[in-house]
């Protein structure tokens, strides 16, 4: 199974309703680099069934 960690990390921001700011000072990186999950543009991650 193949999931995209920025949508599920947006979709999950946007239900806690917090903004890019928010979460990106809460979790210590910066907004950029979140912003850059969010649009898919840095990570995929496979994950095997086991």
């Amino acid at each position: 199974m193949i999931v995209n960690l920025g949508s599920e990390i947006r979709k999950r921001r946007i239900q806690l309703n917090l903004t890019q700011e928010d979460l990106a000072e809460l979790s210590n990186i910066s907004v950029n680099f979140l912003s850059q999950l969010e649009r898919k543009q840095s990570i995929t991650t496979r994950i095997e069934n086991e």
